[in-house]
């Protein structure tokens, strides 16, 4: 019968992994290093149901002694109203359209704005959003870019940039059609049942020379 005395002098030692902090409200140079794309999406406006839209997400590194991340989810919509569009036409201080190369936004330095909230579930902790990019000042430099940066689409899928995503956005993609029309085992425990392409048909998103969906 085995002992714990069997195992005397072996030590095995759990990994801590730090907090994530939120990053500070301000206006902070910041380089843009992903690009998601989250599929097609339920959207709620005002505690109302909407329809179902494309949604992308872009992932901006701040840098300095301590690097933060702040990211934001974007509906693939380009209308005078967009978020998508403001922010992109505020950076880049251009118009763009449904041809819009969103590969030439990875590793392009800006500013960007970010404010802090309370988080609704858990009041000793701060949210901080995203609601403003810009692009840098003529004597404004971003240091280099620390985090690698990461690419993911449907049309070029990568498995192994999917799993090291966080458990909640993997959900959250794992929830789209696109997705489950891929016929891709869902690691992240989604129980909701396999999708079925004859009864809900997906027209996938126009492919760009890039690949990337417009």
């Amino acid at each position: 019968m085995t002992t714990k005395e069997d195992y005397t002098g072996i030590q095995i030692f759990a990994e801590e992994l730090p907090s994530f902090l939120p990053a500070p409200a301000g206006i902070h140079v910041a380089r843009c290093v992903s690009f998601f794309q989250l599929g097609t999406q339920k959207t709620e406006f005002e505690g109302k149901s909407g329809k179902d839209r494309p949604k992308i997400m872009l992932e901006f590194e701040i840098p300095g002694e301590q690097i933060y991340f702040i990211r934001n989810t974007y509906t693939l919509i380009i209308s005078d109203k967009s978020t998508l569009k403001l922010h992109v036409e505020s950076w880049t201080k251009g118009k763009i359209n449904k041809e819009f190369d969103f590969f030439t936004l990875l590793g392009k330095p800006c500013q960007v704005e970010v404010e802090q909230n309370q988080n609704k579930n858990d009041a000793t902790k701060m949210d901080s959003k995203l609601i403003g990019i810009y692009p840098l000042e003529k004597d404004q430099e971003c240091p280099p870019q620390v985090t690698p940066s990461k690419v993911l689409v449907f049309q070029r899928w990568d498995q192994e940039t999917f799993e090291s995503l966080p458990d909640w956005m993997q959900k959250e993609i794992e929830k789209s059609p696109e997705f489950k029309s891929m016929g891709l085992p869902m690691v992240a425990g989604n129980k909701e049942g396999v999708f079925n392409e004859k009864e809900n048909p997906v027209d996938p998103y126009p492919i760009g020379a890039d690949g990337l969906p417009f």
